[in-house]
């Protein structure tokens, strides 16, 4: 398993994010789990554990998601846990709905996370 640091003195590149994209922080347990092809339960689990999810919306349908793991983090198929120093974060779950692939969303959801 790899895990990379971004240092907070790198200034990133600007990307063009796609025209009527609208990305926010999300606590909708029913669209987390329906996107994520998960249960709410598990949803509210993440939630309780510190995790952030973001939604990516074009044209306000919701096209794209991804968490920040803040504290730990569980690598469910690798049956592995992360305990994050403070101030880390940890990208994971990212998916972008099939009707909206191929658009740039996945990009301007990292960028804006990041």
């Amino acid at each position: 398993m790899s895990l990379y640091t971004l240092k907070s003195t790198v200034i990133l590149p600007s990307i063009k994010s796609p025209q009527r994209l609208r990305i926010e922080e999300c606590t909708n347990t029913s669209l987390l789990a329906w996107m994520g092809s998960t249960t709410e339960e598990d949803v509210v689990k993440r939630l309780a554990n510190d995790h952030l999810a973001f939604v990516a919306y074009m044209n306000n349908i919701p096209a794209a998601f991804g968490w920040m793991a803040r504290g730990k983090a569980t690598i469910g198929e690798l049956g592995h846990e992360l305990v994050l120093p403070i101030g880390n974060r940890y990208l994971w779950n990212f998916r972008t709905m099939e009707a909206f692939r191929g658009l740039g969303i996945y990009p301007a959801l990292l960028h804006y996370i990041i």
